[in-house]
């Protein structure tokens, strides 16, 4: 995934601003910062994914 793929994961998931996602990531070394936001919204995104699932499966047997 290059660093804007990244970048717009970040700020949708999380409802991030570009300048507040720049704040956020000023260089650092390896792009910690970037990678951790990164499993944060990839996580947030999994969650709402499973929650959706679970509420399809729900509705289902109902």
């Amino acid at each position: 995934m290059t660093y804007s793929e990244k970048a717009e994961v970040i700020m949708k998931a999380l409802g991030f601003t570009r300048a507040e996602f720049k704040a956020m990531t000023t260089p650092d070394d390896g792009d910690k910062r970037l990678n951790k936001l990164l499993e944060m919204a990839q996580r947030k995104l999994n969650e709402s994914a499973d929650a959706e699932w679970r509420q399809a499966q729900t509705l289902s047997l109902s």
